[in-house]
């Protein structure tokens, strides 16, 4: 039942990226305003590139969790570090905020949390015995 929710809530964030790539390539003069000389490089990466992409790790992933592939475990935990690598990095070269004496926000300390709760609930004995080994699957 775990899996299926994770996978329903993946497939529903890389519905959502997707919606959020569509609209800004249909509002280029909206995204541009929002442009800063600090943000512009970011904002344009992040449409061209990151969105596009991380869209397409979530939706692999929750097809696959939902499919109880073996590697969707792994792929989870490789895609949720790389979606907290951007803020971590970004933050390590800021100063730290009144909000957090190490400059990470309560809210993101929770999902680097959330985070490792739900990669340690998908390699768990029981959990991991669930899920199928590439040659499994044409036997």
């Amino acid at each position: 039942m775990g899996v299926a929710i994770l996978a329903a809530l993946l497939a529903i964030y890389a519905t959502l990226m997707l919606a959020v790539m569509v609209w800004a390539w249909t509002h280029p003069g909206k995204v541009h305003s929002w442009m800063t000389p600090e943000s512009n490089i970011r904002i344009a990466v992040g449409a061209a590139f990151v969105l596009p992409l991380r869209a397409l790790l979530a939706a692999a992933v929750s097809y696959s969790l939902w499919d109880l592939r073996s590697w969707a475990r792994r792929g989870f935990v490789v895609f949720g570090a790389l979606c907290l690598y951007d803020q971590t990095a970004a933050l390590a070269f800021q100063l730290p905020t009144a909000g957090s004496a190490s400059g990470f926000s309560t809210a993101y300390l929770l999902r680097v949390l959330v985070f490792i709760l739900v990669a340690g609930y998908l390699n768990s004995p029981g959990v991991a015995g669930a899920f199928r080994e590439p040659n499994e699957l044409h036997q």
